[in-house]
């Protein structure tokens, strides 16, 4: 089961790929099945970016913060 994808446009066809994508369409039989594997993930609550811009929280030891943080200045 695939839980999210990355899509990368490394070419022009790979572009065009990517933009059939926009008439994806999802019946009630999909939702169903993502909602189901949404629910066996182990996902903490609240806003993903949220998440990683907390220096504290649980990504805080593994995201890299401050990276252009010049003369103090970010």
């Amino acid at each position: 089961t695939v839980a999210g994808i990355i899509l990368g446009t490394g070419s022009a066809s790979r572009a065009k790929q990517n933009a059939s994508l926009a008439r994806l369409e999802l019946d009630d039989e999909d939702r169903a099945r993502i909602a189901a594997q949404l629910e066996r993930q182990n996902v903490p609550p609240g806003d993903m970016y949220d998440l990683e811009r907390d220096v504290d929280g649980i990504h805080g030891g593994i995201i890299k913060m401050n990276l252009h943080d010049v003369d103090g200045v970010q």
